[in-house]
């Protein structure tokens, strides 16, 4: 810091700027000079050194904005954000603020200077965040770029150390400014950090849409926790001051400003009727957003050239556009919604719309009488009493001038207010401040920003007497010290409608010495500073948060075509996609008659009827076929006739190329237009766009003419289904005195339709029609599948019918459901318990049904058919009835009296009803590497699958060991007591067998051998 000076943690009493010698009388008079009532409750607010003119040049490098400007205020390099500033708080009850930021260690002498700006009370009043850039260059060839980033300040209250901290993972390389807290506790701001995902670094900075300067990219949200960081909203040109109303709703100042590059037409140079001067700001086009694009000619398709280009309008029946308004806006904490607040808009607000088109009569300036207008609003804030909640306050001023202030102005924007019936209402007069160089005012006019109400009903405000717009220095004063302005914290005082600054909160005004490099120039400023950013520290009630609302006729849609809305949804949110869906496109709000409304579906089956039919029978009607939507893409950069572009690029209208969202709509053909959507027969409209950008859009004829133009920028979040009934939506009434349109969107239908065919949920049926099982199995599983698709979440039923088999006796009744997540084309299994009654009799039979399923494929039904085990059927085969008989059909029984048991006539495949005395196993002998071994030989059914046939072997009669043996499922024909000799086919299912003693008869007295059959 051997290049930075700082003397800033003192007072320095405002005597020293009017030339007046200090004494001890002065300063008691100037302490007297106190409020007029008691604070109810501390204030926080920042100083912040008197800032450069403001210069709007169509030369971009001419222009000049900084710290307190309307817009490009977001900059933390010195030129723009001056040094010396700090946090404060005036505590209730007390004459001297403390400095917070110069007791937590910043900005004191021997650490960097600062500037601050923004605090934001937390809902219980124990903390705050507000921004703050910490540094400055300390040499001429200092390259450190320094950054606005959001710190938390706590422990503030009356003998407390305050403590501040750097809120973690915000972005680091970028701009962060006017923090304020979520309901849920994120970080809501704005912030220069490039829109993509990624934060591409060759997109930074964006430029706005007005002058080409670095803007901030939208509003932002920051879980500190996880790192979880989204963008909000995106604002081509801006977005600022937010914070979370009563209502739970996040409520900001955009700049609006859905315009032409006016500084590629005067880079074109003036044509034919123009007036203009040529610059040489070096404007083109990139060929894409990525950072290899190529340099190509500056070209602009949307909307209609500007209005002080002549030669552009030559020919057209086109007014020129030029729109440029900072207007009030809400969105929902996630996002979703985004809107102006309560859909008010320049009709109800404002003035001096021009017609769209020239050869209209119905086609009329916008012209209100009876009731206020503004030219701009800034700085919204909030009632904070319950009675006042959705009563807001803000500024109407210029947006280049006057440091954004103006007179005080107050609307009711509750979430019940109609924006037919909102209306502005002016609590200070009117003020007109001389541009300069013109002869300022002899006596200073009142002006404003930050118009703060505060909980006992005072209304706080930031004050300065002007004698000229900052817009050039007046004479013998220097341009980083112009100080016509002096901005300072003071209650406001009279009727509404010519309120007047009271007494000053503080009698003393901050002051600061401070000496850093602006560029390569070394600079002091040594006085006071302005007093800003006005907070009542005091507890608020923590309101709920809003999410996004699909209206039911749209929901009946997604009902009727099959489609889940949750995993549509879903699929939105995978692909950074939206849905914007319309009633019908041809009605438009009654007060606007600034842009065609003789609308009608040029189709022949088209439903729809001109809907200002007979309001004025010279006017024109206007078909359309199309909506061609336009995204917001950074394509326009400059070189400032430099040999290399300079860094970041401003955003031009470009027709829909995402290429997600043109594979899932349905194919337009015949579309005159890339990016376009096909009209339906009600007027109704549907469309995939790419979320987290800004989108515009434009209703084309048949043939591609452009009949009507979106004004405003608006952006969606992935997974929004974004629904309105009209376009221009309605506040009270459409052109013919109708209300909102009740149709239900065919559109949407037709493209519900196609999505549903890219993206099939399936069949579900039984994996078999028939199944059959022995009924010892325990249970038997009826395999259900999925084919065909896995889309979305599919559900069916399932219950079992009698047939011969009887629930209870042959197996237990089952009934239920399965389901499918989306995504999910596993297989899933119904189980039935199977009761194996003891009685053997014939197979018997029971079905399963499958229904209540939009998704059923074939067969739905499965029959089980259960029969007996193996033995048990060749029991009933041979006994009939006689085989539940133990002594007749049972397993040890001999009916035919041949020796030989039932199993084992079973297993040797013999007739249990004749004598089979040839077929019984017969012990022989056989010879083998010299020796005689005593051996067994028989012959086997091998079909026989549920029973085995052991070969025993012993020595006394008394105790047999288990030789080899033989099943279906495997043989054993050698272990240590037996082995097999041979092994030979004796005809269609039959094999002959000899299996030997493992020992010869000369090394053994005697032995013995025998077949033995078993059964599970």
């Amino acid at each position: 810091m051997s290049n930075a000076k700082c003397r800033v943690n003192r007072l320095r009493p405002l005597y020293k700027r009017t030339g007046l010698r200090r004494s001890g009388l002065l300063l008691a008079s100037l302490l007297a000079i106190t409020r007029a009532w008691a604070l109810p409750n501390p204030i926080l607010f920042v100083t912040q050194q008197p800032l450069r003119v403001e210069v709007n040049s169509r030369t971009v490098s001419q222009s000049a904005t900084s710290v307190a400007s309307a817009f490009s205020n977001h900059l933390g390099d010195t030129a723009s954000a001056g040094r010396g500033g700090a946090l404060w708080i005036l505590d209730a009850g007390a004459t001297v603020p403390r400095n917070l930021t110069a007791a937590a260690g910043y900005g004191i002498p021997g650490q960097p200077l600062i500037a601050v700006r923004q605090p934001h009370v937390y809902w219980d009043g124990s903390k705050a965040l507000f921004s703050m850039v910490v540094g400055s260059p300390t040499s001429a060839s200092d390259p450190t770029q320094f950054f606005w980033q959001i710190y938390e300040v706590s422990n503030f209250g009356v003998g407390q150390t305050p403590a501040i901290v750097l809120v973690p993972h915000q972005p680091s390389n970028a701009n962060n400014i006017s923090p304020c807290y979520g309901t849920d506790d994120r970080i809501i701001f704005s912030s220069d950090r490039p829109r993509d995902a990624a934060g591409s670094a060759h997109l930074y900075p964006q430029r706005e849409e007005y002058l080409l300067l670095p803007t901030v990219t939208g509003l932002w949200s920051l879980d500190r926790t996880t790192a979880d960081l989204r963008l909000l909203q995106h604002s081509p040109s801006g977005s600022f001051t937010p914070f979370v109303d009563s209502f739970g709703r996040v409520i900001y100042v955009r700049w609006d400003h859905l315009s032409r590059d006016p500084e590629a037409t005067t880079d074109r140079g003036p044509g034919p009727g123009d007036t203009f001067a040529q610059t040489f700001n070096g404007t083109f086009n990139y060929s894409d957003e990525s950072a290899a694009a190529s340099m190509l000619p500056r070209a602009e398709i949307f909307p209609e050239p500007r209005n002080f280009d002549k030669s552009g309008l030559a020919g057209t029946n086109l007014n020129g556009n030029s729109f440029n308004q900072f207007t009030p806006w809400m969105v929902n904490e996630d996002g979703t919604s985004e809107e102006t607040i309560n859909h008010v808009g320049r009709h109800e607000f404002y003035d001096a719309i021009a017609p769209s088109y020239t050869n209209d009569p119905n086609l009329i300036p916008l012209n209100i009488t009876g009731r206020s207008v503004v030219s701009n609003l800034f700085q919204i804030r909030e009632d904070p009493r319950l009675a006042q909640a959705g009563v807001y306050f803000g500024i109407n001023a210029p947006d280049v001038g006057y440091h954004g202030a103006g007179q005080i102005a107050r609307f009711d924007g509750k979430p019940t207010t109609n924006p037919g019936l909102m209306a502005i209402t002016f609590m200070t007069a009117p003020v007109f401040v001389p541009p300069a160089p013109q002869t300022p005012l002899a006596n200073a006019a009142n002006i404003y920003r930050q118009a703060v109400p505060i909980s006992d009903g005072t209304l706080l405000a930031v004050h300065t007497p002007a004698r000229s717009t900052d817009g050039a220095p007046l004479p013998g004063t220097s341009p980083q010290q112009f100080d016509d302005y002096n901005f300072r914290l003071r209650a406001m005082t009279g009727p509404v409608g010519s309120m007047t600054p009271g007494g000053f909160l503080l009698a003393t005004q901050p002051a600061a010495n401070v000496t850093y490099f602006v560029g390569a120039t070394p600079t002091t400023y040594n006085g006071p500073m302005w007093e800003m950013d006005p907070v009542e520290v005091v507890s608020r009630k923590r309101p709920g948060s809003n999410a996004s609302f699909i209206p039911g006729l749209e929901q009946m849609v997604f009902q009727e075509e099959g489609v889940d809305l949750p995993t549509f949804q879903n699929f939105l949110r995978t692909n950074n996609l939206a849905l914007i869906v319309s009633r019908n496109v041809t009605t438009r709000d009654k007060a606007d008659k600034q842009q065609p409304f003789n609308l009608f579906i040029n189709s022949p089956t088209s439903t729809t009827a001109t809907n200002g039919a007979g309001l004025n029978p010279l006017g024109k009607t206007y078909g359309i076929a199309y909506l061609q939507i336009l995204q917001a893409d950074q394509l326009r950069g400059l070189t400032n006739n430099m040999p290399a572009a300079l860094p970041g690029r401003r955003v031009l209208a470009t027709p829909l190329h995402d290429p997600v969202a043109i594979a899932n709509m349905p194919a337009v053909p015949a579309a005159p237009a890339s990016g376009s959507v096909k009209l339906a027969d009600d007027g109704s409209m549907a469309a995939l766009v790419p979320a987290r950008r800004a989108i515009a859009w434009q209703l084309l004829d048949t043939d591609g003419t452009s009949q009507v133009k979106e004004r405003y920028w608006v952006t969606m979040q992935p997974g929004e289904v974004r629904a309105c009934t009209s376009c221009h939506g309605l506040n009270l009434t459409d052109q013919a005195n109708q209300t909102t349109p009740t149709n239900k969107p065919f559109a949407l239908r037709l493209f519900l339709q196609n999505w549903r065919a890219l993206h099939p949920s399936g069949t579900l049926q039984h994996a078999s029609s028939t199944v059959t099982v022995t009924k010892n199995a325990g249970s038997i599983g009826l395999l259900v599948t999925r084919t065909g698709g896995n889309t979305g979440p599919l559900s069916l039923t399932y219950a079992s019918t009698d047939g011969t088999a009887q629930s209870g006796v042959d197996y237990t009744a089952v009934n239920g459901q399965l389901n499918w997540t989306d995504g999910d084309a596993s297989t899933r299994s119904i189980n039935v318990g199977l009761l194996n009654p003891t009685t053997i009799g014939s197979s018997k039979s029971f079905a399963v049904s499958l229904s209540n399923s939009s998704a059923l494929g074939t067969p739905t039904i499965t029959t089980v058919t259960i029969q007996e085990t193996p033995f048990a059927t060749w029991q009933f085969q041979h006994f009939g009835g006689n085989a539940n008989v133990i002594a007749i059909g049972g397993p040890a029984a001999d009916p035919d009296g041949d020796g030989l048991s039932n199993l084992v006539e079973y297993v040797l495949g013999l007739d249990p009803a004749a004598n089979s005395s040839p077929g019984t196993p017969i012990q022989t002998s056989v010879s083998s590497g010299g020796q005689t071994y005593f051996a067994l030989a028989f012959t086997r059914d091998t079909t026989v699958s549920d029973a085995t046939c052991v070969v025993e072997q012993t020595l006394d009669l008394q105790s047999w060991n288990t030789g080899s043996s033989y099943n279906a499922a495997g043989s054993i024909p050698t272990n240590a007591f037996t082995t097999e000799v041979s092994r030979m086919p004796a005809g269609p299912g039959r094999e002959t067998i000899v299996v030997r003693d493992t020992v010869p008869q000369n090394a053994r007295l005697k032995s013995f051998m025998r077949l033995k059959a078993t059964i599970p």
